[in-house]
């Protein structure tokens, strides 16, 4: 059976029909020249002169441009020490480096500083053999050298000098020792001088302390109720010792009447022997 017309035409359309691909859309890329020329390498040199120059126009902060500079210092109106540091160490490089940060720290807590004065240097050597037996003639020294410095303060507040000190613990530097003499001016009445310190103290804290002392007197008010329910050592100590005593007074009369019992049982005993003599010496009176 043939296939109709209209079939054979709908294939044969099918046949001749030729799909295209979609076309590819062309990109515009621009290329620039990166060639490098004697007049673009001119204006990319510096010479070393402008650079510095630029360098130095430029303003650094306060606080770095103070770490080129030696550091500043506060002027002593008497000259009344107060507080002799004496920083040691075996390297000059962190000896030098800590008592620079020491005089800078004095300087912002207002602190007139003198120093660093580098104090007389201690030398020791050892010699020793050079191997572990003991009878080796060859033998080595060792030395070492301790560099010091002091750093004096003038005119200061004891209470500032304190914070100093404690700023410096709290910030130390590896290789570097410490010593401080502090010096202190009072009256020749200390307690004076105490009295006065406690009511500054008590100005000071104020509210502080009386909050205190509530809890103390609170603390102090439950201790006593918890004192009356329940009964101490204190109160049952007197009726141990009567009990103790009691008991003691009932064994003195428990040994006092053995003590009697046993002298009357001897004297029964003596009694008894004495009449049994007396009988013996009766009978043979009797016999003769």
């Amino acid at each position: 059976m043939a296939t109709p017309s209209y079939a054979r035409s709908l294939i044969h359309l099918t046949k001749r029909l030729r799909l295209s691909p979609p076309a590819k859309a062309i990109t515009q890329c621009q290329i620039r020249d990166l060639s490098s020329t004697p007049q673009r390498r001119a204006e990319a040199e510096i010479s070393p002169r402008q650079a510095e120059k630029e360098l130095l126009s430029v303003r650094l902060p306060r606080a770095v441009q103070a770490a080129y500079l030696t550091p500043l210092r506060r002027e002593a109106t008497t000259k009344n020490p107060v507080c002799d540091l004496q920083l040691r160490s075996y390297s000059v490089r962190n000896l030098e480096a800590y008592a620079d940060f020491a005089m800078r720290a004095a300087y912002y807590l207002n602190l007139p500083a003198k120093g660093p004065i580098p104090l007389p240097k201690i030398t020791q050597r050892w010699t020793v053999p050079r191997s572990n037996f003991v009878f080796k003639k060859s033998q080595e020294n060792f030395e070492r050298i301790t560099l010091k410095r002091l750093i004096q303060i003038q005119d200061g507040h004891p209470e500032v000098v304190a914070i100093w000190l404690a700023f410096l613990k709290k910030h130390p530097y590896y290789g570097i020792g410490m010593k401080a003499n502090v010096y202190e001016h009072t009256d020749l009445d200390p307690l004076k001088d105490l009295e006065g310190e406690a009511e500054r103290i008590k100005k000071q804290l104020g509210e502080e302390l009386d909050a205190l002392d509530r809890l103390a007197l609170g603390k102090d008010s439950s201790e006593k109720q918890i004192k009356a329910k329940e009964p101490t050592v204190e109160k049952a100590t007197p009726t141990i010792e009567k009990a103790a005593k009691t008991k003691q007074a009932k064994a003195d009369l428990e040994a006092e009447t053995s003590s009697t019992d046993k002298l009357a049982v001897a004297s029964s005993k003596e009694s008894e022997a004495k009449s049994f003599e007396a009988d013996e010496k009766i009978t043979p009176a009797v016999a003769s």
